[in-house]
């Protein structure tokens, strides 16, 4: 895999963390099979390789673009392990996914992920036609 790719393979991935995110929380579990949706999405945003994303020579990501990516991955960062994982609540079924997900620490994240995917909205075009190029 070259570097245009690695760089759009990169942004797809961290994208559709974002797009999951500003789902409302039935929606999110239901779209990640209603497993552990809350602790996947804190741990993939969190440890997605931003500085990669940052460093980018082919995603022309905009300053404003990789502040908004840098502000959404420190407010998931910050969102507490009791709203991950919640004490007495299986996060392996439905019902317990969701909760997770309804926690409130989980608001304005999920709501400026919202914004976020609107900022982000022409690379998301941009990506969408390169991998639109390999299709037969």
């Amino acid at each position: 895999m070259g570097p245009e790719e690695s760089e759009h393979h990169s942004f797809h991935t961290f994208h559709h963390d974002v797009l999951l995110l500003s789902l409302p929380a039935e929606e999110a579990s239901n779209a990640n099979g209603n497993y552990n949706t809350a602790w996947e999405l804190r741990y993939e945003i969190v440890n997605h390789p931003t500085s990669y994303l940052a460093n980018a020579t082919f995603l022309d990501l905009s300053t404003a673009q990789l502040d908004a990516i840098e502000a959404l991955t420190r407010m998931v960062a910050a969102i507490p392990d009791d709203a991950v994982s919640p004490k007495c609540v299986n996060t392996r079924t439905a019902e317990g996914d969701i909760a997770s997900l309804k926690h409130p620490a989980w608001d304005s994240a999920r709501a400026y992920a919202a914004e976020v995917i609107k900022i982000l909205q022409p690379v998301a075009i941009r990506n969408k036609a390169y991998f639109e190029r390999f299709r037969l």
